[in-house]
């Protein structure tokens, strides 16, 4: 008995010897854990790090030691797993949703190939045609599918029924060019670089007949601004100063094609005053004339507890003024309810233009003999000749009240309504 166990012990001893010598020679290397360049295996079924030991990191419930690489698609993840599945690289795909390609399915070994029941996978496969799920089919088929005749741009087949709208290569049309870029000499361009020179409130301005842009300001609504004429024997039409008005003007009494302005009656306005000289007197009613002149308070023609004296008829006096005369005007009303003041420069209400009054050299208001008298008076104080236009005004209760002017031209001698003595008398100065 002892010698057959003995003989059981060495066969036994050999088995094991027989068994290690055949692990070590044919067969699969053993892995390498140290070589960077060894692709990492795959090993052991797990649920988290936890059940993969040390150094081992749980994939998609298998262990394997390369840390797991965070991804959004498969160009973010390398040969070793190549693709993106759960966010994170993968050595296989499981869904067809994972192939780069819409052609491509995923195999039963978990690797993307083209699907058999494709023609084909891209536009290479279809010769003078495009592929287009799988279908080589004709350039009309994808611009239709692109609908390109609906919007801005070419076609663009290569990019897909799915591709956008690109520039044509020369353009006849604004149509041609994609969004953000116009149609310059036959060129779709940039439209920031094709206005480029428009600058301040100036807008860029396609013109679809020349193919070109302009700068136009919207403020700007006539040229050349300043320009009159009169389009026929009673309208003027005037752009204004700075070209931002135009309008056509009626004109009931007639267009001066000399002057370039309406007509008006006698007194009315500057243009028409009535030219004046020393000692004339005129007698006349307010309803006569009519409202031409308006200012208030803040313009600095009149003082603006005065406003309700100005918003009824007027009328324009020119008076001739010599260096050293002083000019007068009184005004003689049943009541108080007149004003008197004097253009700096006269104004053109046609175009809307600002009033412009220069001050008195002096003003008074008296009563006398039942009478009320505004006296208004200009001294000429420099060397040459001065025509002044001196505007006398009326409140709405004047209507119906006449009034006398007189007027005053001569070398100054005294301040009217000073008292002076003449002749051992004592007088007033007119």
């Amino acid at each position: 008995m002892a010698i057959k166990w003995r003989s059981h012990l060495i066969i036994i001893g050999l088995l094991f010897a027989l068994v290690g010598t055949f692990a070590s020679c044919g067969g699969d290397d053993p892995v390498d854990n140290d070589d960077p360049n060894q692709q990492p295996q795959p090993t052991d079924d797990c649920e988290s790090d936890d059940d993969c030991g040390d150094d081992r990191y749980c994939i998609l419930e298998t262990c394997y030691d390369q840390a797991p690489i965070d991804c959004d698609d498969n160009s973010q993840c390398g040969a070793d797993f190549p693709y993106c599945v759960e966010d994170v690289c993968y050595h296989s795909c499981q869904l067809d949703e994972h192939c780069d390609h819409h052609m491509e399915i995923c195999s039963d070994d978990g690797q993307c190939i083209p699907d058999p029941a494709a023609e084909c996978i891209d536009h290479d496969d279809c010769g003078n045609d495009y592929c287009h799920d799988g279908t080589c089919v004709s350039e009309g088929f994808i611009c239709t599918l692109q609908n390109c005749a609906g919007q801005r741009g070419v076609c663009n087949p290569e990019a897909g029924a799915d591709g956008d709208c690109i520039n044509a290569d020369s353009c006849s049309s604004l149509d041609a060019c994609v969004e953000g870029y116009l149609c310059i000499d036959n060129q779709c361009e940039e439209e920031d670089v094709a206005c480029a020179d428009c600058v301040g409130d100036e807008q860029c301005v396609f013109n679809a007949d020349t193919l070109s842009v302009s700068c136009e300001d919207d403020s700007i609504v006539c040229e050349p601004a300043g320009h009159r004429e009169c389009i026929d024997e009673n309208t003027l039409y005037i752009c204004s100063s700075d070209g931002s008005v135009q309008q056509n003007v009626p004109c009931p009494f007639g267009c001066n094609e000399d002057e370039l302005r309406c007509e008006q009656s006698p007194g009315e306005t500057c243009e028409d005053a009535y030219e004046v000289e020393d000692g004339d007197s005129f007698e006349f009613d307010w309803i006569e004339f009519s409202n031409t002149y308006e200012p208030d308070g803040s313009e600095g023609c009149i003082d603006p507890a005065d406003d309700l004296r100005v918003i009824s008829s007027d009328v324009v006096f020119a008076l001739e003024i010599e260096p050293g005369q002083v000019g007068v005007v009184e005004v003689y009303t049943p009541f108080d309810n007149t004003m008197i003041y004097m253009f700096e420069q006269c104004p053109d209400l046609d175009i809307g233009e600002a009033y412009s009054c220069q001050e008195p050299t002096g003003h008074l208001v008296e009563q006398l003999d039942g009478q009320v008298r505004r006296s208004f008076w200009y001294e000429n104080s420099g060397s040459q000749n001065e025509t002044v236009y001196i505007v006398a005004d009326s409140a709405i209760g004047a209507q119906s009240d006449g009034a006398v002017i007189d007027i005053t031209i001569s070398d100054q001698i005294c301040t009217p309504g000073q008292s002076v003595c003449s002749d051992g008398e004592l007088g007033e100065c007119s």
